[in-house]
């Protein structure tokens, strides 16, 4: 997953990555990265995200305001209650 750089300046930024169930299209689990409510999002890391398509050399571009968040980062809520508690913070 990659993100902007730019959501660190915001308050209560958040990433939630929704998976489904391709054959009921039932939502879950969720995977959530993302401070406290009120909070800032934790350091993103250092690894520069990279362009999906090559230039004529065939060589992708770095994408500088853009990072690299590994999934294991991620926390995993199986309920939309629970996002909805992270979200709010109750």
């Amino acid at each position: 997953m990659t993100a902007s750089v730019r959501l660190l300046e915001r308050p209560s930024a958040c990433i939630l990555w929704i998976f489904f169930d391709p054959d009921t299209l039932s939502l879950g689990p969720y995977l959530w990265f993302g401070g406290d409510a009120g909070e800032k999002m934790p350091a993103m890391g250092d690894k520069v995200a990279k362009h999906t398509k090559p230039n004529a050399l065939l060589q992708k571009a770095d994408r500088a305001a853009h990072r690299v968040i590994h999934k294991r980062r991620f926390v995993t809520l199986a309920t939309m209650d629970e996002v909805s508690r992270k979200l709010v913070g109750v």
